[in-house]
């Protein structure tokens, strides 16, 4: 009986550590699968996060894409404006060039019809 007590006693015992052990291991087991999810939730947030910044980098190049585009655009408008002015000016000057030149034909023929007048008056007169 006493040896029939002792086998159980360590037939018990070995059971006991059994469950000691599979609680251990389950444990463990258990810690490392919260360790790999927490891993892999630090994985994603970090490519989360790397998604992010690369939005927000290419929102910041687009923007600026976009400004350099509008500051183009208000540039080219500012030349051709310029350009523009100029054009209307250089027209204004040409006009009032072609004005001067005009008007001053205009004097010289009348003061030649002014002359001619003058001349044929004085023979009109000498004849008499």
């Amino acid at each position: 009986m006493v040896r029939a007590t002792g086998h159980c006693a360590r037939y018990v015992a070995a059971g006991h550590c059994t469950r000691y052990w599979a609680t251990g291991h389950c444990t463990r087991y258990w810690a490392a699968g919260q360790y790999a999810r927490y891993w892999a939730a630090g994985h994603c947030t970090r490519y989360w996060a790397t998604g992010h910044c690369t939005r927000y980098w290419a929102a910041g190049q687009y923007a600026r894409y976009w400004a350099a585009g509008q500051y183009a655009r208000y540039w080219a408008a500012g030349q051709y404006a310029r350009y523009w002015a100029a054009g209307q000016y250089a027209r204004y000057w040409a006009a009032g060039q072609c004005r001067s030149i005009v008007l001053q034909q205009a004097r010289k023929c009348y003061s030649t019809i002014s002359l001619c007048s003058m001349v044929s008056v004085s023979l009109d007169s000498v004849a008499r």
